[in-house]
């Protein structure tokens, strides 16, 4: 049992650091085009909305506990929210 409760704790950091790293990294998890190639974007709920720098029109729906998050790493990769 206490190696199950180990196994939870070190997954948690993990996590954690994961979270913390993600707003700095080119990628976010689970999204495969890179930050600095994002023009704009939109929030309808948790599904995301954007237009590259080519003018391609792409969607993203992350998971809804990073959906924060994901709005974050858009924001510090310079992408304008076209709600502000």
């Amino acid at each position: 049992m206490q190696n199950s409760y180990e196994e939870i704790l070190q997954l948690e950091f993990i996590f954690q650091k994961l979270m913390i790293n993600t707003n700095n990294s080119e990628y976010f998890p689970g999204f495969s085009h890179k930050g600095n190639i994002l023009k704009l974007f939109s929030k309808p709920n948790n599904h995301f909305m954007m237009l590259l720098r080519n003018d391609i029109l792409i969607s993203f729906e992350p998971k809804s506990e990073n959906a924060e998050n994901f709005k974050n790493w858009l924001l510090l990769h310079k992408a304008m929210d076209v709600k502000n």
